[in-house]
């Protein structure tokens, strides 16, 4: 006999959705009939015949293995509402890309209207543009959000469309506030995006929301609820830079550069080649508040060069003079060896990989 899964309930709004959890999977059930807008796999669009909703975070190898290609993801969440008891020709469902337990759930409430946000890392599908062949497996990306809105109130059925571009403009705000403090990589802004959004609306009740334009108060806390659950559940996915990246290889990681390449880099070099030497002097100069801060004024130009703000030639003119001047901040003198480095005419990010390693590997010397 299969175990019965251990349920562990998060919320439950004053009109009786239950938001509980098991087995890695979010379950909201409805206590009687609702009106649900979804971009889900099954059921998707407008319903009003579905009791649950799912957001399950699958085992990474479930899309992955050759020899599990063709599972889908219908098949998946239909696999999984089974499991929970659930009807899967009444439930919704989309994937989550990370564990459940680092969901947001928020709630507010203004003049007896109560909106809950559920957040969650989303489960994109991995560089779609590219054409897959048949015995290739899937691969997705988590990058983008979930968003599954419950308003306590009957709207008409156009507002439930007015309510997904509300939630998806306040869930934007907050990427476009941590890309602006560099805690967002912009090379990968089309990845930030809404992957699914279901909105929940009550069904027969008196207090029926006409025209969402009509009540301002409302669609403020709609963007406000979706905006504290979106920035919840970022802050989790990239933590605050003033905790964390106050030292330069955490600010490269952005770029996936690592101290792994930065050490092969030096390889090429003068100087000692010990490996635990160089990381631990590469770990100290990292550190430097003025050194960073110079590492990061070249981070800026790159961004402003992928979006398209400054001209890429321009950029790396402007670059290379704050290259230039690295080694000065930290007490050492150019020689052959470094102006021969900044020649070539490689990207920025290559530069600053073989800058970082002259500095750390002249500072072992």
């Amino acid at each position: 006999m299969a175990e019965k899964p251990d349920f562990h309930l998060y919320s439950r709004t004053t009109h009786g959705e239950e938001i509980v959890s098991a087995d890695d999977t979010i379950i909201i059930r409805f206590p009687s009939i609702r009106s649900v807008l979804s971009t889900s796999w099954i059921n998707g669009g407008y319903r009003e015949d579905v009791s649950a909703v799912i957001i399950s975070h699958p085992p990474s190898q479930t899309f992955t293995q050759p020899d599990l290609k063709r599972v889908t993801v219908e098949s998946y969440l239909t696999t999984i509402s089974k499991k929970f008891q659930l009807d899967p020709s009444i439930t919704s469902g989309l994937l989550t890309g990370a564990p459940v337990k680092d969901a947001a759930i928020v709630t507010h409430s203004m003049n007896g209207i109560e909106i809950t946000a559920v957040a969650t890392s989303g489960f994109g599908k991995y560089d779609d543009h590219r054409v897959k062949s048949d015995d290739e497996p899937m691969e997705f990306f988590s990058d983008a959000v979930n968003i599954v809105l419950i308003i306590g109130a009957e709207i008409p059925d156009h507002d439930m469309v007015r309510a997904v571009t509300l939630a998806a403009e306040a869930k934007t705000n907050v990427f476009m506030e941590l890309m602006k403090q560099h805690r967002l990589d912009s090379r990968k802004s089309s990845a930030y995006s809404t992957d699914g959004i279901v909105i929940i609306a009550q069904k027969n009740l008196e207090n029926t929301l006409k025209n969402l334009k009509e009540y301002a108060d409302i669609e403020d806390l709609i963007k406000s609820t979706v905006n504290e659950a979106t920035r919840i559940i970022l802050e989790r996915i990239y933590p605050d830079r003033n905790t964390v990246e106050q030292n330069i290889l955490d600010r490269l990681r952005r770029f996936s550069i690592t101290e792994e390449d930065i050490f092969e880099k030096s390889l090429s070099m003068q100087g000692p080649g010990d490996k635990g030497a160089f990381f631990s002097t590469l770990h100290d100069i990292a550190k430097q508040p003025s050194l960073l801060a110079a590492v990061t004024a070249v981070i800026h130009i790159m961004d402003e060069i992928r979006q398209n703000l400054v001209p890429e030639e321009a950029g790396k003119i402007a670059a290379r003079k704050i290259l230039r001047v690295m080694p000065e901040i930290c007490g050492l003198m150019p020689d052959q060896e470094f102006l021969f480095l900044l020649r070539s005419d490689e990207p920025i990010d290559s530069h600053l990989e073989k800058i970082i390693a002259w500095i750390a590997k002249k500072k072992i010397s």
